[in-house]
């Protein structure tokens, strides 16, 4: 005859079913296993829906370096250097030459004076912040300082034929009225390159829904493990929220309660005396343990869980537990792995072969090998 089990163990398996309810992730996991280089063991996958392929990391890192490279350097017009200059000239006493240099003064200022020590080369571009506009101009088409000042001459030489044109602008520190006109600005220029990469797309393309992802027995390329990928993401992240919220805290309720309730059979017809002493507690709170650590992990990222000690279970449970309630509760606790975990098959079979292996390892040690 069977003992009876009394009703306040009932109350702490509630409390179990609650727990795990609430820990449980809310979204529906992918259930497929597969690896770049791998074999596609499932039936042709056709895409329900519509759903962007994800740029890998090393695809975004390569852009965002390649828009880094190419930044563009913000620099500040400064028109009223430009104005004052102009007055400073034409207060000069240059005889007939006077509005012909005052003209070239200004189409040299007007198209910007960087200093000698900018750091720029011919083939680059800058973006010139005029009148609260931002014009891009090739580096050409300003000058430099030493450059500026040659091209004064050159344009005056060029419209006359008086040889003292030189002499005239020396002698009248014309020369020393071009100055920069042009100021960097780190701010803008950071400013500039961090929205440009903030513009980069995480996205290569579509895949429309009907389309055929991949077909049975095909070998996986990297092109294909990541449009599994992104539809792995894509449906993870959407499924379960399309749909009413309760469903899928429903379904955590009932994996819950029908996880909780195999323990209770498992420990009713293995063992049923556990429910009479505190050893029901300890399996209870092991089994607690376990679960609870596979959910969490889950939620926050599976990869975790391949260096999980969830083969520590099956040692504690050894302590206290007869043998033959060590691996039926032990498989229970790895239960969570085969619907929430991704690669939740891959998990599930090494940690039950760990398991197995330390509880034959450790009854050998304890007894001796023969």
């Amino acid at each position: 005859m069977k003992p009876t089990v009394p009703i306040s163990r009932f109350w702490p398996l509630l409390a179990i079913v609650a727990l795990f309810a609430f820990l449980a992730p809310r979204s529906a996991k992918l259930g497929y296993d597969y690896k770049k280089g791998g074999t596609w063991n499932y039936d042709n996958l056709f895409a329900p829906f519509d759903f962007p392929i994800l740029k890998t990391p090393a695809q975004m890192q390569e852009e965002i370096d390649r828009v880094s490279s190419v930044r563009v350097p913000y620099y500040s017009y400064n028109a009223s250097v430009v104005r004052d200059r102009l007055k400073t000239v034409d207060r000069m006493d240059l005889g007939e030459l006077k509005p012909l240099i005052v003209s070239a003064v200004r189409f040299i200022m007007e198209k910007g004076v960087l200093s000698d020590d900018a750091e720029l080369d011919n083939s680059q571009v800058l973006c010139i912040q005029k009148d609260k506009r931002a014009v891009k101009v090739p580096s050409t088409e300003v000058f430099r300082l030493s450059d500026a000042r040659s091209e004064l001459l050159r344009r005056i030489q060029e419209r006359t034929d008086s040889d003292s044109v030189d002499s005239l602008l020396l002698a009248n520190l014309v020369y020393d009225c071009i100055v920069p006109d042009l100021t960097f600005d780190p701010d803008a220029t950071r400013a500039q390159n961090d929205d440009a990469i903030s513009r980069i797309s995480p996205t290569m393309g579509n895949v429309s829904a009907g389309q055929l992802i991949v077909s049975h027995g095909d070998i996986l390329t990297a092109e294909t493990v990541q449009i599994l990928d992104s539809y792995k993401r894509e449906y993870e992240s959407n499924i379960g929220h399309t749909g009413p919220a309760y469903l899928s805290v429903a379904g955590n309720i009932l994996f819950a309660i029908i996880l909780v309730s195999l323990l209770w059979f498992v420990l009713f017809f293995g063992n049923p005396t556990v429910f009479s002493d505190n050893r029901f507690y300890y399996i209870a709170f092991i089994f607690t343990l376990a679960v609870s650590a596979i959910l969490v992990v889950s939620r926050i990222n599976s990869g975790w869980l391949f260096i999980a000690p969830l083969t520590l279970v099956a040692l504690y449970l050894q302590s206290f537990v007869r043998p033959r309630l060590i691996v039926p509760v032990f498989i229970l606790s790895l239960l969570p792995l085969l619907l929430y975990a991704d690669h939740g098959v891959s998990l599930f079979i090494i940690f039950l072969f760990g398991g197995v292996v330390s509880i034959f390892c450790f009854k050998s040690f304890g007894r001796g090998w023969k």
